[in-house]
C-alpha cells in the first residue's frame, strides 16, 4: 500500500471522527435528536458509491470503530451493523448506481431504518430486560422505537441529497476514490 492511501485511511478516520463527533453533539445537545442525520451510515453509502469495491468493508469497519468511540451501544453490535449495511450497499450497487444523489439518499434511509432497527434488537437481547418476555419484549421495543428510525430516516435522506456529492470529496480521500472514465 502506498504512503498515499494510508494517509487517505487516515484521513477517513479524521473525517469520520469529526462528523461523528458533531452527530452526537447535536443528539445529545438538541431536542431535535431525533431529527438529527445517521452521517457515519451516509459515509458508508458515499463509500460505497465512490471506493474501490475492496476497500468498501475495510471503509465500513473503520466508519464503525470511529461510531463505537462515540456512543453508549454495543461496540459489537455497532460494528456488526456497518459491516452489514456494507454489504447491503455493496449488494444493491451491483444492480444499480448508488451514485446519484436520490438513490444515495433513498439507500442511506433505509439502511438508516435497519440500523436502528439492528441496535434496537441488539439491545434487547443483550440487556436482559425482557428475557422473560422473549420476542414479545423485542417487538414492542421495536414499535416503541419506529417514530424516531422514520425520522433519522428522513433526516438522512434530505443531508444525502444535499450533501451527500460534498462527502466523496472530502479533502485526502482522493487516492481511495476510483477513477471515473
Amino acid at each position: 500500500m502506498t504512503r498515499a492511501r494510508w494517509i487517505s485511511w487516515l484521513m477517513l478516520a479524521v473525517w469520520a471522527s469529526w462528523l461523528t463527533a458533531a452527530q452526537s453533539v447535536l443528539v445529545a445537545k438538541t431536542f431535535l435528536g431525533a431529527w438529527v442525520p445517521d452521517v457515519g451510515l451516509l459515509f458508508v453509502v458515499v463509500c460505497a458509491s465512490r471506493f474501490e469495491t475492496r476497500d468498501v468493508p475495510r471503509a465500513a469497519l473503520l466508519l464503525g470503530v470511529v461510531r463505537s468511540a462515540y456512543t453508549v451501544e454495543s461496540p459489537a453490535a455497532v460494528l456488526a451493523g456497518f459491516l452489514a449495511a456494507s454489504l447491503v450497499v455493496h449488494g444493491v450497487r451491483t444492480y444499480a448506481d448508488v451514485a446519484g444523489p436520490l438513490a444515495r439518499a433513498a439507500l442511506a434511509a433505509s439502511l438508516v431504518v435497519l440500523f436502528d432497527a439492528w441496535l434496537v434488537v441488539a439491545e434487547s437481547l443483550r440487556g436482559g430486560a425482557d428475557a422473560g418476555r422473549g420476542a414479545s419484549g423485542v417487538g414492542a421495543a421495536l414499535l416503541g422505537a419506529s417514530p424516531s428510525f422514520a425520522a433519522g430516516a428522513i433526516a438522512t435522506a434530505i443531508v444525502g441529497i444535499a450533501f451527500g456529492g460534498a462527502l466523496t470529496h472530502l479533502p485526502g480521500l482522493t487516492p481511495l476514490r476510483r477513477p471515473r472514465w
